[in-house]
């Protein structure tokens, strides 16, 4: 039996278009994804365009194909749209259920991803619920 390399995604802005998006690798294949929980809808639009579809699942991404989207009667993770310079999300398409779970999922991403920055700093605000924001972030507000 074969296992392919599955990695949890790292934040960061895309080297193109600056825009945030998630990176990773899942079952052996790259990913680049958009953090913005789609709906329904929006979901298969991405699709039929040709961009792939991928859902927060214990804290990983993974791909959705046929069988992972026939799962959604158990209940609908959050879904990202794989990342495509130049295409935004219109407010419509965003799932307002899963806004809140996914910003806090991307705040500690973030918090991992650049811990190494000043873990001293990182700890403390953290645990205070907190989060430092780098005079290199790329993010817009609100933070």
């Amino acid at each position: 039996m074969t296992h392919f390399v599955t990695t949890r995604p790292r934040c960061g802005p895309c080297p193109s278009c600056h825009c945030l998006r998630l990176t990773g690798i899942d079952e052996g294949l790259p990913y680049r994804a958009d953090p913005v929980p789609l709906t329904v809808q929006a979901e298969l639009r991405a699709r039929l365009t040709g961009r792939g579809s991928f859902a927060l699942l214990a804290g990983r991404l993974v791909h959705r194909d046929r069988d992972r989207i026939r799962g959604d009667v158990r209940g609908r993770p959050p879904v990202f749209a794989s990342h495509r310079c130049g295409v935004l999300p219109a407010a419509d398409d965003v799932e307002p259920r899963h806004v809140r779970a996914v910003t806090e999922y991307l705040s500690r991403l973030h918090a991992a991803t650049h811990a190494d920055e000043d873990p001293v700093l990182w700890h403390i605000v953290t645990s205070l619920g907190g989060r430092v924001i780098g005079l290199t972030d790329t993010q817009t507000p609100p933070y």
